[in-house]
């Protein structure tokens, strides 16, 4: 269980990013600041702070119940023979699946700006940097454990540790 704990931190603290953006976006509905300006944003596509909040929810569920069942296949490992983190990739799966998914379902339009403010963001030394790159890089570079959690995650699904979680956690203690 302790080498899925930085995929399920990854996980949650971008969800917990979304819920504060919702937020953030009600706080500057409420006292009427012209976010759409200020972050160049399309004024003729608005997403309210109650969506981001149901979609925000939404992932949260899908969280809980992978993690639940994370859990639930570490703590009956007399069951299985070789417990694995199936929900651990599902989960990671179904993330990625939502944020890069082809189709018009999931706010399509917000999901394409947030990949070209993230390339941006990547080619910001030899490109244009306007305000929203900035603001989302300094958020970006403020999540260090994050990052790293990002990059355990990688070597954890790239190497093959995933599948015999209970061999390797004993090589980890």
């Amino acid at each position: 269980m302790i080498l899925t704990l930085p995929v399920f931190r990854f996980v949650f603290m971008l969800i917990f990013a979304l819920i504060l953006i919702s937020v953030d976006v009600y706080i500057l509905r409420r006292f009427r600041v012209n976010y759409m300006f200020i972050f160049d944003l399309d004024p003729h596509y608005k997403v309210t702070h109650v969506q981001l909040f149901r979609v925000s929810m939404m992932l949260l569920t899908i969280w809980m119940l992978s993690f639940m069942a994370q859990v639930i296949v570490c703590k009956l490992n007399f069951l299985f023979e070789h417990p694995h983190a199936f929900a651990t990739m599902g989960l990671f799966i179904i993330f990625g699946l939502i944020c890069f998914f082809p189709f018009h379902v999931f706010y399509m339009k917000s999901r394409k700006e947030l990949v070209r403010v993230l390339f941006h963001i990547f080619v910001s030394p030899f490109g244009v940097v306007k305000f929203k790159h900035f603001f989302l890089a300094d958020i970006i570079t403020s999540l260090g454990v994050t990052l790293k959690d990002f990059i355990s995650i990688f070597f954890l699904f790239s190497s093959g540790q995933w599948l015999d979680l209970a061999e390797n956690a004993k090589a980890f203690n």
